[in-house]
């Protein structure tokens, strides 16, 4: 199997569990590698800045939490690692955060203004969004 395809199935997935734990020790078995195959592709993209391992124990033994760094599209872009199902979960991935924004559907965009009626700085919707935002991050 080749380096960029495990890379590739590695961000796959854990684009796919976002916001949940993946654990080292687990995560070669859930892809079907060997833990030496693991290994070496999280070493690079670690050293490449597209994911974080950082130092857990689970059930005794000494492991690593993976997650993915804040800017994985541009970082994944640059490492070349742009096959059709990862670009796919990425744009998908993407697309979803910006539809989340209140602002794409609101139907009061076209009479929202600064010290208008419809105010961003007073908005309901806004307000609703920044504290769903602040609460899904601090429990990652």
């Amino acid at each position: 199997m080749s380096k960029d395809s495990v890379s590739e199935r590695i961000i796959g997935f854990l684009l796919s569990n976002e916001g949940k734990d993946v654990l080292q020790s687990e995560l070669w078995k859930e892809l079907g590698l060997t833990s030496k195959e693991l290994s070496k592709a999280l070493k690079k993209l670690e050293e490449e800045g597209v994911i974080k391992r950082e130092p857990v124990t689970y059930k005794g033994k000494r492991t690593y939490r993976i997650t993915l760094v804040a800017d994985t599209l541009a970082r994944v872009q640059k490492t070349g690692l742009q096959a059709g199902r990862l670009g796919r979960l990425v744009v998908s991935k993407l697309v979803d955060e910006v539809l989340d924004i209140p602002c794409v559907s609101c139907p009061f965009i076209n009479r929202c203004y600064e010290g208008g009626f419809y105010d961003p700085v007073n908005c309901q919707f806004i307000n609703e969004w920044v504290l769903r935002s602040r609460q899904s991050k601090s429990t990652r």
